[in-house]
This record gives C-alpha cells, sequence and structure tokens, in this order.
C-alpha cells in the first residue's frame, strides 16, 4: 500500500512539475501571444468555436486585430479587456476565483480523483488471491468435454 501512495505522489508531483514549466515559459513570441488569445475567444458567429479556429469572417477580422494590438505592444490583459467589453458572453477564459474557479478547477480534481481511485483499483486486484479451480469445476469440465 505505501508504495502505491508514493507512485502516486511521484506522479503527482511529475505533473504540477510539467503544469507549472507549461505556464511559467519564458519563449513566448508575439505569434504564441497572439495564439494564446485567439483560443480564448470564442467566435461571435460560430457555435463552438474559437477564434483560432473558426474561418469565418469575423473571426479572421479579430484574428488581424489581436496580431495588430500584440504587434502594438499592448498587454493580454489589455487585449483580453478589449474583447470582454466588445463581446461579453465570447470570452472563454474564467475568472480566476469564484464560480470560474470552480468551473475549472473541478474537472482538474475530478481527473486526479480518478487516477488515484485506478491506480487503488489496480493495485487491490493484484493484490486480490486468483480463483483456483476445484476438484468439482475439475470434474465438471471432462463431464462436458466427454458429452
Amino acid at each position: 500500500m505505501k508504495r502505491g501512495i508514493a507512485q502516486l505522489a511521484a506522479l503527482a508531483i511529475i505533473v504540477l512539475c510539467v503544469g507549472f514549466a507549461a505556464l511559467r515559459s519564458d519563449n513566448v513570441t508575439p505569434l504564441s501571444r497572439a495564439l494564446n488569445l485567439e483560443q480564448q475567444i470564442a467566435c461571435p458567429v460560430c457555435d463552438g468555436e474559437t477564434v483560432a479556429e473558426s474561418n469565418a469572417s469575423a473571426a479572421r477580422e479579430i484574428r488581424v486585430d489581436i496580431e495588430r494590438r500584440v504587434a502594438q505592444h499592448q498587454s493580454d490583459d489589455d487585449i483580453m479587456r478589449y474583447y470582454r467589453q466588445k463581446y461579453p458572453d465570447k470570452v472563454l477564459v474564467p475568472p480566476d476565483s469564484g464560480v470560474g474557479l470552480i468551473a475549472w478547477g473541478l474537472p482538474v480534481f475530478g481527473f486526479v480523483l480518478a487516477a488515484a481511485a485506478l491506480i487503488f483499483a489496480v493495485r487491490r486486484w493484484r493484490a486480490d488471491p486468483r480463483l483456483v479451480a476445484t476438484d468439482a469445476d475439475s470434474a465438471l469440465v471432462e463431464r462436458a468435454r466427454k458429452a
């Protein structure tokens, strides 16, 4: 049991380290900034597509505008603030607190919980003794083969 907990802890540490490394990457180019912003804004004329995914003319115009704003060295917060005001229902990034935090944190928590349950279940399945055929079972099989 201790080995399973240690494996789970190691997995959690690895996942956290990779996540923090991805969030703290200093290799941010203007193109990657623009793409990140485009993935956070829903297309104003499409259902279920971001500006980055959509080929609608409105989405293309927003992509060009975002690239222009990034080239003008506007901060990501300023650009998002502009689009939150222009399209209040189309920004996909939740706020960092309250219901938004729950909406994005709950699935992550559920995934971690499911992974932990799966690890414990597999360990338990391995620990349980295998079923062994009894003499009565062997006799039944032999009778079925002869019939």
